[in-house]
């Protein structure tokens, strides 16, 4: 059986699931750099490409994966998959020209 971790191609191999690349277990790295944009999880544990984006209590880029995007605000609101893609470019988009303005 074969999925992906993070952006990351694993397979599931003796009861174990396994980086296609390097044949470590996935629990043995769960936090993972992106295999998409490379870039490592923040401090906070965040997706680093996404960053601190308002309202929003959970969120994931999907990695390379549009349809296993999501988003949740911290009023309950959720969204899922190119929805929810879409809602973070333009919420990182907001947030690119509001830095913009106040330099």
């Amino acid at each position: 059986m074969k999925s992906e971790y993070r952006g990351h191609k694993i397979k599931f191999k003796k009861e174990v699931w396994l980086y296609n690349d390097t044949n470590k277990p996935v629990k043995d790295d769960i936090n993972i750099s992106c295999g998409h944009c490379g870039q490592p999880i923040t401090k906070e544990g965040y997706d680093a490409c996404l960053g601190i984006l308002p309202e929003v209590i959970n969120a994931c880029c999907g990695h390379g994966n549009i349809q296993e995007a999501y988003i949740q605000f911290s009023n309950g609101i959720r969204a899922y998959g190119k929805d929810a893609f879409l809602i973070i470019k333009v919420l990182k988009r907001d947030l690119r020209n509001e830095n913009k303005y106040r330099n």
